[in-house]
């Protein structure tokens, strides 16, 4: 049988006591090796399924705020969440609709990113949805009557993250 060495012999040791001793066997070392792995496996599968994150989706939005107050745009596509052009203390409103694809409940947060996020809102911000349930999502964004947003194009994020609850 072929052994490996892991410990150093001690001075004095007599060779002819126990010829193994110090030694394991490459046999015994794999085994040690394969019970580490499942009991890692085993702990990283119990950590990660108490994880929260789900995951989320990312929707480009993008307002253009005019310095008038009698044209607006609007724009109907579905790629992203655009709200058009908007004069000043006018409110444009959009919306999605969320399907909750998983087989259990979540919730969903929604953020936002960019010069955008100080006019857009949606209320609630979060959210719990059933499996299979389907919402739809109003946001609104604000050209503010008081001029105090400069004209020109805003845009940034809408972010949804999908929580365990």
């Amino acid at each position: 049988m072929t052994y490996l060495r892991i410990m150093k012999k001690q001075k004095g040791e007599d060779k002819k006591e126990n010829k193994n001793k110090g030694y394991y066997s490459i046999k015994t070392l794999i085994i040690l090796l394969l019970v580490t792995a499942i009991i890692a496996a085993s702990i990283t599968i119990m950590v990660f399924s108490q994880y929260k994150y789900l995951g989320r989706d990312v929707i480009y939005t993008k307002v253009t705020f005019l310095n008038e107050t009698k044209k607006m745009g609007i724009v109907l596509d579905n790629d992203a969440l655009r709200f058009g052009s908007v004069p000043i203390g006018v409110t444009s409103f959009r919306s999605i609709v969320a399907n909750n694809v998983y087989n259990r409940s979540i919730i969903v947060k929604i953020s936002f990113t960019g010069n955008i996020s100080k006019y857009i809102n949606t209320s609630p911000r979060s959210f719990m949805m059933q499996p299979g349930e389907t919402r739809e999502i109003f946001f609104t964004v604000q050209n503010p009557a008081d001029r105090s947003a400069e004209p020109g194009v805003y845009d940034g994020y809408v972010i949804m993250q999908y929580l365990r609850p």
